[in-house]
């Protein structure tokens, strides 16, 4: 069984996949086409560390991995290279995509502002008690992660504190732009989160988040929440040019 972007359980009994798009949906991988399940496949292995950017994509080495044939394993690169996850170059074939210091930078703002207009969508209405309850429920497991160690659980579920609020905003098309760009900075966010004391750091701040988010500080929540998606930009600012 293959898990998209993250092994997390919902209610203990279903195990939430991923789609086309970044889309995000309670499915079994059965129900998916091959192509889906390719693209799942590079994703997940983006996401867990094991391609790492510049990496380079052997379309017929991973086909056999999942057990399907070359053609729906180029229709998943090729979808893969429309949402900016891989690139194609040429003489080279398809690789994990690499950005530049500008082009990262870029993908932050962008990701702060389409974060916020979300959640400003979102806060119209009354926070839903089981926003609250899973937003509580990956704060917890984070803190627990970050006390035994263990760096990838703790990325993981710092990736999926986000993606839960984006899951939120009852505008589609805002939603799955979002979520594209999310699972983009997603690439980065694991050599972010390298050091420690950024790890701690991002942990504080997730527990301020969800204290006010139980509160329902909806104004404070925002402007926290600003604040933290925008932090990593100083750390790109001092690193290589070419990242």
């Amino acid at each position: 069984m293959l898990f998209y972007l993250c092994r997390i359980f919902d209610d203990g009994k279903n195990i939430r996949m991923g789609t086309v798009r970044g889309v995000m949906m309670r499915k079994k991988v059965v129900r998916q086409s091959l192509s889906e399940q390719a693209y799942a496949l590079i994703i997940d292995k983006i996401r867990k560390g094991e391609l790492k950017p510049g990496d380079r994509i052997n379309i017929e080495e991973f086909a056999k991995e999942i057990g399907v044939s070359r053609t729906p394993m180029r229709e998943a690169v090729n979808r893969l290279i429309q949402n900016g996850f891989l690139e194609s170059k040429l003489n080279v074939g398809p690789s994990v995509a690499e950005y530049n210091r500008k082009e990262t930078m870029d993908l932050i703002e962008t990701n702060t502002i389409l974060n916020e207009e979300g959640l400003k969508l979102v806060f119209q209405n009354p926070i839903s008690p089981k926003l609250k309850k899973k937003i509580r429920e990956i704060v917890e497991k984070q803190k627990q992660f970050m006390e035994e160690g263990k760096e990838q659980d703790f990325y993981l579920y710092s990736m999926e504190f986000h993606y839960r609020l984006i899951e939120e905003c009852p505008n589609e098309k805002l939603k799955k732009l979002a979520m594209d760009v999310q699972m983009q900075l997603g690439i980065w966010v694991y050599q972010y989160q390298e050091d420690e004391k950024i790890r701690q750091i991002s942990l504080n701040e997730h527990q301020q988040l969800n204290i006010l988010l139980q509160e329902e500080k909806k104004k404070e929540f925002l402007e926290l929440l600003r604040r933290h998606n925008e932090k990593p930009l100083e750390f790109f600012k001092n690193i290589n040019e070419d990242l």
